[in-house]
């Protein structure tokens, strides 16, 4: 029956549950009904965000309303398993870091709910830490953030949000450090609000190098409690390599885990950009009213127009601007080129300095950056859409207010800035 505003009565018996695959919006009339662990009443909705799926059990007799487009299918229990429940018994005498592991679409997020909504029932502190760089629930992608309970949740981004860190990418592979200097500066600012659990959620990178990133990150950590998802086996180069200190649970994955391509997950990660632009604005501001970059490419001394001409001739290519900083050079080609080591030797020997970095143009516009205070905290995004070279002006897309003492970190993520779909990756230097 439609409601008239979009939704349809569903009338459900006690234990009655339904499989409900996003997008949909979901409203209780009567009754009380439960998601994840989570008790919603009354009165209160739950949203469905696409690509995501939820288990809705009825606790009680109840009368919902769906939204109309959203699929339901009634199924047999609630998605959680039991060995799920134990665990939740079993770690509520360990307080302290709770890791949890598992690969791609393997329920970590939903596994995450669960025990923090059990957790939080139980009248403990719990924070968590969203390290999946990748398909991020509370911050935007390219991030990790830490977020606390404090009312039961259907998923992440129902925290009360307290802390981001900027690391530039999807995927952790190519900017580890940032990834381990992002979780001690989180796990820092968790221990300022006194948690009995932090729970920290991860990529579900595990071949190709992600074992030993894993494992680098475990020690790092030093959880008091690890938990692997588990469907096959695929855990146990990290789990029977750990050496640290910790208690190790082996649990299944969630049933009907909703699987997600990697056209999918690119989808996920363009909608979040778009909430986190809303209401943007192209500002322009000076190089030099920045305290920083991140890396430092754009600070330095810019070298003379008949320097440029010269480098340019050396590199068969138009080069925008060049700047001297210490013993270093810093060239920015107009066009992509593959500078050997030959055309770098050159430009060392002849301008007499230490090392020469090629980076072009093409690899800075349009490009996704993070802005942080004086103090270290993270401000927001913004898409580099321009450089004025000549004039040391930067044009970004973003709705940061930005002002003099802000440090702009860049990112290795190309994005465009009217549907922000990525449309690569830059070869930007880290170090």
């Amino acid at each position: 029956m439609d409601l008239g505003v979009g939704l349809r009565f569903v009338d459900l018996k006690v234990n009655e549950t339904l499989w409900i695959a996003g997008p949909a919006r979901i409203l209780v009339y009567s009754g009380v009904v439960e998601v994840f662990g989570a008790r919603i009443v009354k009165g209160e909705s739950i949203i469905v965000k696409r690509f995501k799926s939820i288990y809705l059990k009825a606790l009680s007799d109840c009368r919902v309303g769906i939204s109309s487009g959203a699929y339901i299918m009634a199924v047999e229990d609630d998605g959680i398993p039991d060995d799920w429940r134990k665990l939740v018994s079993e770690i509520s005498n360990i307080k302290g870091k709770i890791m949890v592991l598992g690969g791609l679409d393997s329920g970590k997020n939903t596994l995450v709910t669960f025990l923090s909504n059990n957790l939080f029932s139980f009248g403990f502190n719990v924070g968590v830490l969203d390290a999946d760089v990748g398909q991020n629930e509370l911050g935007p992608p390219t991030t990790m953030a830490l977020g606390l309970v404090k009312r039961s949740i259907s998923s992440l981004d129902q925290l009360d949000a307290i802390g981001y860190v900027f690391v530039g990418s999807t995927s952790p592979a190519n900017v580890r450090g940032r990834v381990f200097n992002g979780l001690r500066k989180l796990m820092d600012l968790s221990s300022k609000f006194k948690l009995d659990y932090l729970i920290i959620n991860t990529t579900g990178w595990i071949s190709n190098g992600g074992v030993d990133f894993k494992l680098e990150k475990i020690k790092l950590i030093k959880p008091e409690v690890l938990i692997g998802i588990e469907r096959s086996g695929e855990l146990e180069p990290i789990l029977s390599s750990i050496n640290v200190d910790c208690k190790v649970f082996r649990v299944p994955s969630s049933r009907r885990v909703r699987v997600r391509d990697r056209l999918d997950r690119k989808s996920i990660r363009q909608m979040n950009y778009a909430k986190w632009f809303d209401g943007a604005l192209n500002r322009k501001v000076s190089i030099d009213d920045f305290i920083g970059f991140e890396p430092n490419i754009f600070q330095g001394s810019p070298m003379n127009d008949s320097e440029i001409d010269f480098i340019s001739r050396i590199l068969g290519v138009k080069v925008a601007c060049s700047i001297r900083r210490g013993d270093d050079i810093i060239i920015f080609p107009y066009s992509d080129l593959d500078a050997n080591e030959d055309v770098r030797r050159r430009v060392v020997e002849e301008f007499s300095v230490r090392g020469c970095q090629i980076i072009p143009f093409t690899n800075l516009v349009p490009l996704l950056v993070a802005f942080e205070d004086l103090n270290g905290v993270f401000m927001g995004l913004g898409i580099l859409t321009n450089i004025d070279f000549r004039n040391r002006v930067l044009q970004f897309y973003t709705n940061v207010n930005i002002s003099r003492g802000v440090k702009v970190i860049l990112g290795l993520i190309r994005i465009n800035p009217v549907n922000f779909d990525e449309i690569g990756y830059s070869r930007i230097p880290l170090t």
